[in-house]
């Protein structure tokens, strides 16, 4: 398959993401243009080696990449090293790796000299369908998930499909979370799209290939239309707000990506219990969720850590949380609740009778 190329616009600075690469000539003109690269530790154990590519750098900085690390601490020994290296202002940083790496080294970079060029070679199937593009960067605070960060997108990315050979049939479980909760967002087709893929589509490497990059581009729409979370993009949160969650209370056993998953399920058994949706849509959904996990992923809840951490959701009001609900298949909408015992009876609920159901 010959590369293809999603052109951005952002207001901070255009950028562009290479499908299908990136190729000889691509890898060339990345490593003429960077000296330095953040590079996740097991990519660096699987593909450091290769001349090809990371052979080509001057240096490397092998990053361990845990939920842990994923603080303003490890930004700032990021910082520390390549000035060290004697990094350079107007210096181009290239950044290997899923997305915790590119948490780190868009606030790294976001920071540095105010600001220094990167480019973005993503590894994992969570960020090459999903987290490469929008420009954010999520930052642990505390006990807290994704609490500090910003925007600062850059300046070019390159997928290629090479890197997903080494990943565990998980990773590719958690990356598929993402791809289907974009496929319900975006209207009944793509809606559609996915339930038909899980149906007949699976192990055939083009309609999975199709799939995710039909997410990416819609994803990528989005975007542009609102830049900084101020009114659509908001809907890419979908799952996210019980997900986060999720991984919280599970102290991060279960993968983001699967937990993007359970919270779409979730979502839509609450908006079910709100009778905002018919129990025949929460079935539909849930339908195309399942397939992202597998017993084995299930891990023991700590259900008033759950509760804390919804409470602290970073988009909720004085008293409300917002959710991510949808309101028919397809289409999904911001919906503030009251914090009181009835929606937390239903949240608990699932918690005790669907989440078991969901990981038989």
């Amino acid at each position: 398959m010959s590369p293809e190329k999603i052109q951005i616009k952002s207001s901070l600075k255009d950028y562009f993401v290479s499908w299908n690469a990136p190729t000889d000539a691509e890898f060339q003109e990345v490593f003429q243009t960077c000296r330095i690269a953040v590079v996740d530790k097991n990519v660096h154990e699987i593909y450091g080696h290769d001349a090809q590519t990371f052979g080509r750098l001057k240096h490397v900085i092998v990053q361990e990449a845990v939920e842990e690390l994923k603080t303003a601490e490890t930004c700032l020994a990021i910082c520390s090293q390549l000035l060290e290296l004697g990094f350079k202002r107007g210096e181009t940083l290239l950044a290997v790796g899923g997305g915790i790496i590119q948490d780190l080294v868009t606030f790294s970079a976001s920071i540095l000299f105010r600001g220094i060029p990167w480019i973005f070679i993503p590894t994992t199937l969570l960020a090459q369908a999903d987290s490469c593009i929008g420009g954010k960067s999520s930052i642990n605070f505390g006990q807290w998930k994704n609490q500090l960060g910003n925007f600062y997108p850059p300046q070019a990315i390159y997928i290629s499909p090479h890197y997903l050979r080494s990943l565990t049939d998980k990773d590719i479980r958690s990356g598929m979370g993402e791809v289907v909760k974009v496929h319900l967002l975006s209207g009944a087709d793509m809606a559609q799209r996915i339930a038909e893929y899980f149906k007949n589509g699976q192990g055939d490497q083009q309609k999975f290939a199709d799939a995710v990059f039909r997410a990416l581009k819609e994803k990528a729409a989005i975007i542009q239309e609102d830049e900084f979370d101020t009114g659509k993009r908001l809907t890419l949160n979908l799952g996210h707000t019980f997900g986060h969650a999720l991984e919280t209370a599970a102290d991060f056993g279960v993968p983001h990506g699967i937990a993007v998953a359970i919270g779409v399920d979730m979502a839509a058994y609450l908006a079910m219990k709100l009778q905002r949706i018919s129990d025949n849509d929460y079935r539909f959904i849930r339908s195309v969720v399942a397939p992202v996990s597998k017993p084995a992923d299930r891990v023991e809840i700590n259900r008033q850590v759950y509760i804390d951490a919804l409470r602290h959701d970073k988009k909720n009001k004085a008293n409300q949380y917002c959710f991510i609900l949808p309101c028919e298949i397809g289409r999904v909408e911001k919906v503030f609740v009251p914090m009181n015992p009835e929606i937390e009876e239903h949240i608990l609920g699932y918690l005790s009778d669907q989440l078991p159901e969901f990981w038989r």
